[in-house]
């Protein structure tokens, strides 16, 4: 079964799980095979490692490859605005790549400010 992560935006710790923040000195990495259903789940978190409150925000992750060209627009399905959770995903990852591909995140306040993730990488591995 293909896997689910969990990634912190905006913090400055590892979780229990292993995965790296954005924040962090270390790029966080998520490997998936070509094919499987991508699913990360997402905190949004503020400098201090507070959950921050996405009610009215627009979030808009993308994954591009190495030459910039839009891979995909992972859909978003907010699954607790005031706790700072939602879920991005790409139900059929068959056309993607093999090798690495870079993603973030960018957030549009209700006011209409814009702020983007630190980049992430996607490893897509062959299905063996």
């Amino acid at each position: 079964m293909g896997g689910s992560y969990t990634y912190s935006s905006g913090t400055d710790s590892r979780s229990p799980n292993g995965y790296v923040n954005s924040l962090a000195a270390d790029v966080v990495k998520i490997n998936i095979k070509k094919g499987d259903t991508f699913s990360v789940a997402v905190i949004a978190k503020d400098g201090s490692g507070s959950p921050v409150n996405l009610t009215g925000y627009t979030i808009t992750p993308k994954i591009k490859d190495n030459a910039g060209n839009v891979i995909a627009t992972p859909s978003v399905s907010v699954t607790s605005a005031a706790a700072g959770e939602y879920t991005m995903s790409v139900a059929n990852t068959s056309a993607w790549p093999l090798g690495v591909l870079f993603g973030d995140v960018t957030y549009t306040d209700p006011g209409s400010a814009v702020e983007s993730t630190e980049t992430f990488q996607i490893i897509v591995q062959e299905a063996i």
